[in-house]
C-alpha cells in the first residue's frame, strides 16, 4: 500500500448562468412548484434549491441537465439554451409576462408561495407545504388566555384541512369564527386568519412536531381586543390533537360541529390541573407558581395605543 495520498476529488464545478436565482423563481411562479416540488423533481435536496433561490449557489452541469429535463416535461420547448436569454426573454420563453422578469428575486421566496399573497385573501401564502398535510390535518382542542385578560382559559376547537396545494384552518376566537390559511417553515407552523364579523387580522406561531401523529403543539397567538379601546394582545397557545380527518366530508362536518359544542370557558377559580391535566395546566401557569405553591394562569400580554 502506498504511502502516498490520492488527489483530492474533484468537485464538480458550477455553471455561470447569469440571473439564476431569478430565472429559477420565474420556473417556480410558472409551474407554481415549491421548493420541495422542485428538488423531487430534480432529484436533489431542498437545501440546494434554497441556495439556488438565494442566490448563494449556482448549478452543476449534471444538476442543470436534470433541471432542464424537469422544466421541459412541463413545458414544451424548453432547452438549455433558454438559461442563456435575458430575464425578460426567459420569462417569455416559459410562458410569463415579461413584467414578472423585473426585478431580480435573488434572496426571495418563490413567487408562487409568497408573492401577491394578500390580494388574494391570504390564499398563496400556503402554497408548496401540501407535503404536510397528512401530518397536521385533523381536529384539535386550541387552548389561549381569554382576551378579556381575566385569568380564564378558552378551549375552542380546530379543524386543519388541505384544500389543493395549501391547508387552511378554521377556529373560533371568542365568539365568532376565525378562518385563514397555515404553513411550515424552518420546524415553525404559521398561522393567519381574519376574523370576519370584525375585520380582524390573527397571527400564529406554533413549534412543528417531528412525529407523524402530533399530540400536543405550543406556540404564540396574537391578535386585537375588540371592546371601547382597541389593543392588541399576544398568548400563549396550544393545540391538542384530538383526532384524523374521516375522508368524508360530510362525517367530517358532522364532527366538527360537534367538537364546536365541547367550547368552554375555563375561569380562574375553576383547577385547571384536574380539568385539563398537568401538561397544560403547567404550560399556562406563571413561571414563579409552578412549584404548586399557590394556582395562577399567564396573564395576557396586552399593548395598547400611545398617547399622541
Amino acid at each position: 500500500m502506498s504511502d502516498t495520498a490520492g488527489p483530492p476529488p474533484v468537485m464538480p464545478k458550477s455553471v455561470e448562468i447569469a440571473e439564476f436565482a431569478g430565472k429559477i423563481a420565474l420556473v417556480a411562479k410558472r409551474l407554481n412548484w415549491s421548493r420541495s416540488r422542485l428538488a423531487q423533481a430534480v432529484g436533489i435536496d431542498k437545501s440546494l434549491v434554497a441556495r439556488w433561490m438565494k442566490g448563494a449557489s449556482l448549478p452543476t452541469a449534471n444538476s442543470l441537465m436534470q433541471l432542464t429535463q424537469a422544466v421541459g416535461r412541463e413545458i414544451a420547448g424548453f432547452s438549455a439554451a433558454d438559461w442563456d436569454r435575458a430575464p425578460v426573454e426567459f420569462a417569455r420563453a416559459v410562458g410569463l409576462d415579461p413584467a414578472a422578469a423585473a426585478p431580480s428575486t435573488a434572496g426571495a421566496e418563490p413567487a408562487g408561495i409568497a408573492e401577491d399573497a394578500m390580494s388574494i385573501g391570504l390564499a398563496e401564502f400556503a402554497n408548496g407545504f401540501a407535503h404536510y398535510a397528512a401530518m397536521l390535518s385533523g381536529f384539535y382542542w386550541r387552548y389561549g388566555v381569554s382576551p378579556r385578560n381575566d385569568g380564564a382559559i378558552l378551549q375552542r376547537a380546530l379543524r386543519i384541512w388541505p384544500d389543493q396545494t395549501a391547508l387552511r384552518y378554521e377556529t373560533v376566537s371568542v365568539d365568532f369564527p376565525m378562518r385563514g390559511y397555515c404553513w411550515a417553515h424552518r420546524s415553525v407552523i404559521n398561522f393567519i386568519g381574519q376574523q370576519p364579523p370584525h375585520g380582524i387580522v390573527a397571527f400564529g406561531k406554533v413549534n412543528a412536531s417531528g412525529s407523524a401523529q402530533p399530540r400536543l403543539l405550543t406556540g404564540v397567538f396574537c391578535g386585537e381586543i375588540v371592546s371601547n379601546e382597541r389593543a392588541v394582545f399576544a398568548t400563549k397557545a396550544a393545540l391538542q390533537f384530538v383526532e384524523r380527518l374521516s375522508g368524508d366530508p360530510r362525517v367530517d362536518e358532522r364532527r366538527w360541529r360537534e367538537l364546536i359544542e365541547g367550547n368552554r370557558r375555563i375561569g380562574p377559580e375553576q383547577d385547571l390541573r384536574a380539568m385539563l391535566g398537568p401538561e397544560l395546566a403547567d404550560f399556562f401557569a406563571l413561571g414563579e407558581e409552578r412549584d404548586g405553591a399557590k394556582p395562577g394562569r399567564e396573564r395576557l400580554y396586552v399593548a395598547r395605543p400611545a398617547s399622541p
